[in-house]
């Protein structure tokens, strides 16, 4: 903390009593979830090409080393769906996201 106060400018003291802050720990939350938004996008990307290249091993490989390939397509589609990187599937999920996505957008604003 003391770096951080001394690059600012302010008090180590100062630091402290942000770090308690509920705006300061609203921006921090932001902060990571836009981190954390920009893996899954960078990893949905890679996801893509991944997916396409272990089709092509399953298509044009032999049949032991394509099983372990779909094995892994499903085990990866599995953590995909469990984690939210591909995100709600149904209409029913749509509407749930956007649900508590407005509800979300409504705590951050009070």
């Amino acid at each position: 903390m003391g770096e951080v106060a001394k690059e600012l400018g302010v008090a180590r003291g100062t630091i402290a009593n942000w770090r308690r802050g509920s705006v300061f720990r609203v921006r921090v939350n932001q902060l990571h979830d836009d981190l954390r938004d920009a893996a899954k996008r960078k990893l949905y990307s890679m996801g893509e090409k991944a997916t396409q290249k272990l089709g092509q091993i399953i298509e044009n490989g032999d049949d032991r080393v394509a099983l372990e390939a779909i094995k892994l397509l499903l085990t990866v589609t599995r953590l995909y769906e469990i984690t939210g990187i591909i995100g709600p599937i149904t209409n029913e999920d749509l509407i749930h996201q956007d649900k508590k996505d407005v509800e979300l957008k409504t705590l951050l604003r009070a």
